[in-house]
């Protein structure tokens, strides 16, 4: 059995309502907690496995480096020991009206993608007892061991279940989000880790260079990566691709993919897309 058919199979066993993320029936489904309920009262839930609702922000390595929700925020600390295994089943009632304390007064969208994430709080007191001095930030961390990160709209609707850490193994249970170039510069962290399809020029801005994507008026250098073998029809969309690019002309192109902004060294960024599909190339 392939990574995949592997991943597949767990994938389909969680969207299962009675046998979700491994429980048994003794086990009661999870209350999740919003970032500000930890903040309010971070004591109560030191030591404590949660379920934390917010939207991520600052990703590294495909994972959130932050929980924000309401204008708090939480620190993210992936795949650290001693935190719990990532499988869950989520209270269902608790999740949407735990969602409309998330959102506070925005307004529904229907756009909007909320991050689960189920870890261990640690605040700073607990970190210094047991480690001493070194580095923490914020008052509050949760520690994520890594595996599933669950998505979920403003009305508690599933979205997605991603693999975190290994971008390779990417599978929505849900229309990708349809936008353009100039939607993703504007807003880079509204779709930061999301699946995103548009329609783009896209041309080779030099040797070793990344790519650079235009619609609109609007341009940003981008990379395209291919970690799972493409559908026949989108590899030999995607070679065509190549082959223009390679002769430096300008190619329009549909793509779909996992979309990541990744800061530099020098401070420039540019969009890491993880393909999922390719097609309608023509040259320009």
């Amino acid at each position: 059995m392939t990574t995949l058919t592997r991943a597949l199979v767990v994938v389909a066993a969680l969207l299962l309502p009675s046998l979700a993320f491994g429980l048994t029936k003794a086990d009661e489904p999870i209350k999740p907690v919003t970032v500000c309920d930890i903040l309010s009262d971070p004591a109560q839930f030191s030591g404590k496995n949660v379920a934390v609702i917010g939207i991520g922000t600052e990703y590294r390595n495909d994972t959130p480096s932050w929980l924000t929700a309401n204008g708090c925020r939480v620190r993210v600390e992936c795949c650290r020991v001693p935190a719990p295994n990532p499988l869950v089943a989520l209270d269902q009632p608790v999740l949407v009206e735990k969602l409309k304390q998330a959102r506070g007064s925005a307004p529904p969208d229907a756009n909007r993608t909320w991050d689960v994430f189920y870890g261990r709080v640690e605040t700073r007191e607990q970190f210094e007892k047991e480690h001493g001095v070194g580095a923490f930030v914020g008052p509050v961390q949760l520690l994520f061991k890594g595996g599933y990160g669950l998505y979920f709209g403003d009305d508690g609707s599933h979205r997605e279940v991603v693999i975190v850490g290994s971008p390779g193994i990417i599978l929505t249970a849900k229309e990708p989000f349809k936008t353009t170039v100039c939607e993703l510069v504007e807003q880079p962290a509204h779709y930061q880790g999301k699946a995103i399809e548009f329609r783009s020029a896209i041309s080779l801005s030099g040797e070793d260079a990344p790519l650079t994507l235009s619609d609109g008026g609007c341009s940003t250098p981008a990379r395209f990566e291919v970690v799972d073998p493409l559908p026949d029809e989108s590899r030999n969309s995607y070679q065509s691709l190549n082959s223009y690019v390679a002769q430096d002309r300008v190619v329009e192109a549909t793509v779909l993919g996992r979309v990541w902004q990744t800061v530099v060294l020098n401070g420039e960024s540019y969009f890491r897309i993880t393909l999922q599909r390719v097609s309608d190339v023509a040259a320009k």
